[in-house]
């Protein structure tokens, strides 16, 4: 039985990437979808990708070497011409993973399952938006249970023969 979705929360996390210790700033919003569902939609603001897209190209570049080239000194703008595309999905989806990981820490979520992420925005320039749902612990209230009496039964006396049998 789905519930009409209604938005919950609309902060900024403020956790740690895990590989790199700085926060990303994943501003995020999450929608109650059903009872145990929630579509959170999220976004990494355009200077943190922008700043970690950079960072992965120093990186591999620094220690890349293409024929007619020193080792680390092959032009940014070739390399990305040639393993662009490769580097940019790398960094998509170490961006989406660590900034859901911040969202679930943020709210303190608990996440059954894989989650599936949808309408994935990610170019250099701008902010990574994305939306993703996932499926949740159930949330409910525990009744006074500790007060409950139980009548317990005395087992009858066992003959031979059930015991033979």
């Amino acid at each position: 039985m789905d519930s009409p979705a209604e938005p919950e929360e609309d902060t900024q996390s403020a956790s740690t990437n895990g590989n790199e210790g700085e926060a990303l700033g994943t501003v995020s919003t999450i929608e109650t979808t059903g009872p145990c569902k929630r579509k959170i939609k999220a976004e990494v603001p355009s200077t943190k990708v922008d700043e970690i897209l950079d960072r992965n190209y120093r990186e591999i570049i620094g220690s890349f070497q293409l024929p007619g080239f020193r080792r680390g000194r092959v032009p940014r703008r070739l390399f990305e011409k040639r393993f662009g595309s490769e580097i940019k999905e790398d960094v998509k989806e170490q961006l989406l993973g660590h900034s859901f990981a911040e969202v679930v820490k943020e709210k303190e979520l608990k996440i059954l399952g894989k989650p599936r992420f949808d309408n994935v925005v990610f170019e250099k320039g701008e902010a990574l938006r994305y939306e993703v749902e996932v499926e949740v612990h159930p949330e409910f209230e525990l009744g006074a249970y500790t007060d409950l009496e139980v009548a317990v039964e005395e087992p009858g006396a066992v003959t031979a023969e059930e015991v033979d049998s």
